[in-house]
């Protein structure tokens, strides 16, 4: 989130909502309402001025949306084996 000045205010990170199957699409939207409201009180809230949502390829888009491309990167974790050193009778770990 921004605020008025464009300077960034903070990373709010949500995860995929649980929608239960018995759920009508009315009641699916209500929902998703619901969650945008809580997002935009929360933006309002921090004095910021606009919110950039992603959003997985499977969620529909409307026309008066603004596309932005986002590309992700994993970085592979390294693991670094301490050193071992062995003597006929001992193990020394450093």
């Amino acid at each position: 989130m921004t605020n008025g000045k464009g300077e960034l205010v903070c990373y709010l990170m949500l995860e995929k909502a649980y929608v239960a199957p018995a759920t009508t699409p009315e009641e699916a939207m209500q929902a998703g309402d619901a969650a945008d409201l809580a997002i935009e009180c929360a933006a309002r809230n921090a004095g910021a001025t606009s919110v950039v949502l992603v959003l997985g390829p499977e969620h529909p888009h409307f026309p008066e949306e603004r596309w932005v491309r986002i590309i992700e990167r994993e970085i592979p974790r390294t693991v670094k084996m301490p050193e071992v050193a062995t003597t006929p009778s001992h193990v020394f770990v450093n």
